[in-house]
């Protein structure tokens, strides 16, 4: 696990490159940037920049793999903002 308090607005408070895979990333008030083939079990972050072949995937062992409307849930982009989809 990889955490991270960096506050700056303008930089990335963590940077994953490079085909990494299987690590879990938190930045509680910064931009997270994935990107160049990284496969990830967990990000949490203020912000979170996917780029180049770039996943994300919640898996079953985590401590908590629920979004808000369940397992079902997901994201998506509407209007230039993040909402949870039923």
């Amino acid at each position: 696990m990889v955490l991270s308090t960096y506050a700056n607005p303008i930089g990335n408070a963590i940077d994953v490159n490079n085909n990494t895979q299987g690590a879990i990333f938190y930045s509680s008030a910064g931009n997270i940037n994935v990107n160049n083939n990284v496969a990830l079990k967990e990000v949490i972050g203020y912000k979170l920049t996917l780029a180049n072949n770039a996943s994300v995937t919640y898996e079953s062992g985590l401590s908590n793999v629920n979004f808000s409307t369940g397992p079902g849930g997901g994201w998506t982009l509407k209007r230039g903002s993040w909402v949870v989809v039923p």
